[in-house]
């Protein structure tokens, strides 16, 4: 049920979404979230699925990442996405709307700056 409604999120974003996998862990991994194997197998699948096999696609992963995982994964191959300020942005339609998603924006941002 999860991965549906962040399937919806994904197209209320216009994000394409292209493919899909889980990964059941107790603890996830302090520096990415999800274990080596499991990160090999999203970037192998990143690139195989991206238009024109570039790896340019984007990754949305169903919990909130730390600063360090988001860190360590944007150095990487994929490269996380806040999908919900994302989606945000794109409805604000008032000045005082596009001011509160800035905000947010920022205040996410200063702890992974």
């Amino acid at each position: 049920d999860s991965l549906d409604e962040l399937k919806r999120l994904c197209d209320t974003a216009g994000l394409d979404v292209r493919g899909r996998c889980c990964q059941a862990v107790q603890h996830p991994s302090a520096a990415t979230f999800v274990g080596s194997g499991k990160l090999e197998e999203i970037r192998d699948s990143v690139e195989a699925l991206a238009p024109g096999g570039d790896g340019g696609g984007t990754v949305v992963f169903d919990d909130e990442l730390s600063p360090a995982q988001q860190r360590n994964l944007q150095l990487t191959r994929p490269r996380p996405v806040p999908l919900r300020l994302q989606i945000f942005a794109q409805r604000a339609r008032t000045r005082e709307a596009k001011l509160q998603v800035t905000l947010a924006r920022m205040r996410y941002m200063l702890p992974r700056l």
